[in-house]
């Protein structure tokens, strides 16, 4: 089953050990559980990471397979200006955590 808007997310505290780093909410003490519409509203990094690792977790190809499906990896046609597209870039042989950066911008 996919995602759905109620889901609940455990955000925690707001910070995340992802790796050899760390991922922070940019609220101090975090938002807790919320639900994954709510993770978005919230700009939540903490609960972007850990739904990406429920979804796409071991899954890279699909994740930037969706991106393709979905033309967010070109201009957005939109009346900002120069119409760029977004910068995703594929991940390097191997690295298994581009995705996840990717997911909250920071790729």
């Amino acid at each position: 089953a996919g995602l759905n808007n109620e889901e609940l997310v455990a955000t925690g505290d707001g910070v995340f050990k992802f790796q050899n780093s760390k991922i922070e909410d940019s609220k101090k003490g975090g938002h807790g559980t919320i639900s994954a519409q709510e993770v978005f509203e919230l700009s939540s990094n903490v609960g972007i990471m850990k739904l990406m690792m429920k979804y796409f977790g071991g899954k890279q190809r699909k994740y930037y397979e969706y991106l393709e499906k979905f033309h967010l990896k070109e201009p957005l046609q939109f009346q900002l200006k120069p119409d760029m597209p977004p910068i995703i870039r594929d991940p390097k042989k191997g690295d298994k955590t581009a995705m996840y950066w990717n997911s909250i911008g920071y790729g």
